[in-house]
């Protein structure tokens, strides 16, 4: 029943010479077909054409919304790095670090206390818990390794050990909460390197009225091989437009994300809210409680480094971690986000923020299309079908240029841009149906932690079990076709095939050397 080659060629030769019947056609519920479609399928054809539709109107909305943030930011260049705005020497407040490990290995602990001594901060005004929930043994490590940093180096170090864990990462920062000196709070990832004016900057943002505060990241890749750059260009560039971005187009109507591997607030604050919550996702649960009561959340003028996953299986666990948290969010605080005080426009930014990855949904919405599309002899779809497929490729070229654009404000070349462009599409079109699978688990129930993989540990390899069933599912669907002479659904479904395989098999690069993090820095 399938539109084969030549039919699609003597169709298309009619319609171009026929211009009337083409009008005509165009203008029907089912768009330009080769042959009349039987009425009892209709319904079926405008379910698939309504599903798409909804799914490239979101997709719209958010490539228009990455192109203002991506304009906002070019146009601050220059003018983001304000250092700092409005520090008050006579106020050093007592700062509390807390750096939550688990599963870390005993240099990363020691290299991330001894970062702190490095900022430009009085030492006898600096204490760091580290918050472990590792086994006995481990804790007793790191408690030597507390010691020994303390003699060292004069800066108070205390480790709070929980034999029975609970309540993620919110859980072991709260507890350590408790033990904390400091007026002020600064909540640290293990692996996060902070610049040395970092504390002053922060706390000057808190003089100016926020509550919570956080930098931006840039990304470096602790196993470097070719798909680690291109994924570290591509995260920076983006972190530049959907973090720097969008929060200087809100500065008005205020922030709703704080950035999860650097958070600084007062401690009288942290209180108040009762601290993180016991969840997966603490910083975006952390973001819209503020958000929802009409505090103030501000990005600081510097940048932070921190890993980048460095093969597609690290970065699969921490993009499938981050998308199914958006949509714990989602069904958290969907209600709540209605019945706020905010302003209508600021409610529909709030969930399309939440809404970032269900958008991997488009590629499956895509081939189920142009199958159905190829079932019923549908040459070219309806109007509106057409108009909001051209339009989003036309966004999504526009976005393009300015990814590129802000791209070469960061100093990295065109041709780095461009790879990194190639690697990210490649990978995301991969990781799109286990995200998928993921996400609409996580919209029934919660899912369990996705442990990100770093550093060797990233090398690990993982059973691709979704994405080798989807490759292999095409592969046969395809060649089946293709012996039944069906050449243009055919080649549409083993060209996708391809690109599946593509972007799983280009993120399983072996390491080419150590990374120089010092030079990174500086």
């Amino acid at each position: 029943m399938e539109l084969k080659f030549d039919q699609y060629v003597s169709a298309i030769h009619v319609i171009l010479s026929n211009s009337t019947y083409y009008t005509t056609q165009m203008n029907s519920t089912v768009g330009v077909t080769a042959k009349p479609v039987p009425k009892g399928y209709i319904p079926l054809i405008l379910v698939v054409y309504v599903v798409y539709a909804v799914f490239m109107a979101i997709v719209l909305v958010q490539l228009g919304i990455m192109i203002h943030a991506a304009y906002v930011r070019l146009r601050a260049t220059g003018r983001v790095r304000s250092t700092i705005r409005d520090f008050n020497p006579g106020w050093l407040p007592m700062v509390s670090v807390i750096i939550p490990v688990k599963g870390e290995g005993l240099d990363a602990v020691e290299d991330a206390v001894k970062r702190i001594v490095g900022l430009d901060y009085p030492r006898d005004r600096l204490e760091v818990i580290i918050a472990t929930d590792d086994d006995e043994h481990m804790a007793g490590l790191i408690r030597g390794l507390a010691d020994r940093v303390s003699r060292t180096y004069g800066l108070r170090v205390l480790v709070n050990w929980r034999s029975r864990p609970t309540g993620y990462k919110g859980g072991a920062v709260n507890e350590a909460a408790k033990l904390a000196s400091g007026e002020v709070l600064l909540i640290l990832d293990v692996d996060t390197v902070l610049p040395r004016n970092y504390l002053k900057v922060a706390l000057s943002y808190l003089n100016e009225g926020y509550d919570v505060v956080g930098a931006p990241f840039l990304s470096i890749p602790r196993v470097p091989n070719g798909f680690s750059k291109s994924l570290m260009i591509l995260f920076n560039v983006m972190s530049e437009i959907q973090i720097v971005g969008r929060a200087l187009s809100r500065l008005r109507r205020g922030f709703y994300m704080t950035i999860g591997n650097n958070i600084v607030m007062r401690r009288e604050f942290f209180n108040r809210i009762n601290g993180l919550c016991r969840c997966k996702a603490d910083d975006m649960d952390l973001a819209l409680r503020i958000w929802l009561m009409g505090g103030r959340i501000g990005v600081l003028d510097e940048r932070v480094l921190t890993e980048i996953p460095s093969t597609y299986n690290a970065f699969r666990s921490q993009t499938i971690r981050w998308a199914t948290n958006d949509m714990w969010a989602l069904r958290r605080y969907l209600i709540n986000i209605i019945r706020s005080r905010r302003g209508m426009l600021d409610k529909l930014d709030a969930v399309l923020w939440l809404l970032k990855y269900p958008v991997a949904y488009l590629g499956l919405i895509s081939i189920i299309t142009m199958i159905v599309m190829q079932i019923f002899y549908i040459i070219i779809p309806p109007l509106p079908i057409l108009v909001l497929s051209i339009l989003a490729d036309a966004v999504g070229v526009a976005l393009l240029a300015f990814i590129i654009a802000v791209g070469k404000t960061m100093n990295y070349g065109n041709w780095d841009l461009f790879k990194s462009l190639i690697v990210g599409g490649l990978t995301m079109y991969a990781l799109g149906f286990p995200l998928m699978v993921y996400l609409l688990r996580a919209l029934i129930g919660d899912l369990p932690w996705f442990y990100t993989p770093k550093a060797s540990k990233a090398l690990l390899r993982q059973r691709l079990f979704i994405e080798n069933a989807v490759a292999l599912t095409l592969i046969t669907s395809g060649a089946a076709l293709l012996i039944l002479g069906h050449v243009i659904l055919a080649v549409y479904i083993l060209l996708n095939s391809a690109l599946i395989i593509a972007g799983y098999r280009i993120g399983t690069i072996k390491p080419m050397g150590k990374v120089n993090v010092r030079a990174l820095i500086s």
